[in-house]
């Protein structure tokens, strides 16, 4: 039967495997979509913030359906 020390050890070393395995993935896949988007002559959006959102959309509306309320 595995002591407690070895378990932690075991358990210890998975996380530091996967850790280190997502940290060098993620390196690796932001490259790849660097190059594509080089390649592809295409500038990566930014993501608008809700204000800068709200601002490009406030004059570009449609009207409301909603019914107003009588008075």
């Amino acid at each position: 039967m595995n002591s407690a020390r070895s378990t932690f050890l075991g358990w210890g070393a998975l996380i530091v495997a996967a850790g280190g395995g997502y940290y060098i993935a993620k390196r690796q896949l932001a490259v790849e979509r660097k190059q594509a988007y080089e390649k592809a002559g295409v500038k990566p959006q930014v993501p608008m913030t809700w204000e800068q959102l709200k601002r490009e959309t406030e004059g570009n509306s449609p009207p409301s359906n909603t019914p107003k309320p009588p008075t």
